[in-house]
């Protein structure tokens, strides 16, 4: 997870979950390697989750 931290901007990098070796995604995940199928969103979802989780965690600033 790449963050810009003073911009409050996170990106997640879907290729960590969804890519194989060669940066392809993975076929389990998807029938026409483009659009996600029922298990290609599952895996996704379990990460973002744990991202979120994780985020909510921290605790706030004054800071606006």
């Amino acid at each position: 997870m790449y963050t810009l931290q003073e911009q409050k901007v996170i990106m997640f990098d879907t290729g960590q979950v969804l890519a194989d070796e060669k940066g392809l995604i993975r076929a389990r995940y998807s029938r026409d390697f483009l659009h996600l199928n029922k298990v290609g969103y599952e895996a996704l979802n379990g990460k973002l989750v744990e991202i979120l989780k994780a985020l909510m965690s921290i605790k706030p600033t004054n800071e606006v």
